[in-house]
């Protein structure tokens, strides 16, 4: 039995040696483990594209970026110490 994933990230063939020896239970629950390696490898590869785009962004404008941090971080201690919260 061959299972074949498209665009798989080093996980493009799942095969069994002896099929016929085993159960189609354990078959399924094979599948279902590899199918969920392989849908948390894409989710794992998002997420680092995401930090990546984010990364490049917050280095792109390195000035601007730093300020807008800054103003950012400012707005909140003021917004806090009118509310007398803790920051």
């Amino acid at each position: 039995m061959k299972i074949r994933f498209k665009n798989s990230p080093g996980r493009a063939n799942v095969t069994f040696k002896d099929p016929k020896n085993i159960g189609s239970k354990a078959k399924e629950q094979f599948v279902a483990s590899e199918t969920i390696l392989y849908l948390l490898d894409i989710w794992s590869a998002k997420i680092r594209n995401i930090f990546t785009i984010m990364l490049r962004n917050l280095y792109k404008n390195k000035k601007q970026n730093f300020k807008k941090t800054q103003n950012a971080f400012r707005t909140a201690e003021i917004i806090a110490k009118k509310d007398d919260c803790d920051v």
